[in-house]
């Protein structure tokens, strides 16, 4: 994992309200991630933001965008961080 295995500072954003979220959350305590929930204040390692609107807002603060869905066909996430010329990591069935 990246957060172990790097010197560098990581942190992880995810975006969205998925019916993964309570399951992602869980993970991250399994294997001892600190994370931030939605409107929460502090910092952690990987932060859970809800729902963003403005995607050029957040797009400009990432440096790399991943989508783990299975079920999109175009997904505008993707067409939004390549327009920011962010590199775009998915999985594939």
């Amino acid at each position: 994992m990246v957060v172990y295995k790097s010197d560098k500072k990581v942190r992880a954003f995810i975006i969205g309200d998925g019916e993964e979220r309570e399951m992602l959350m869980g993970y991250c305590h399994e294997i001892g991630l600190d994370f931030v929930k939605p409107n929460e204040k502090s910092k952690g390692t990987v932060q859970f933001t809800s729902w963003i609107t403005n995607a050029d807002w957040a797009n400009s603060g990432l440096d790399i965008v991943a989508l783990s869905s299975l079920n999109e066909g175009t997904p505008v996430s993707f067409i939004e961080a390549q327009a920011s010329w962010k590199p775009v990591v998915s999985r594939s069935k």
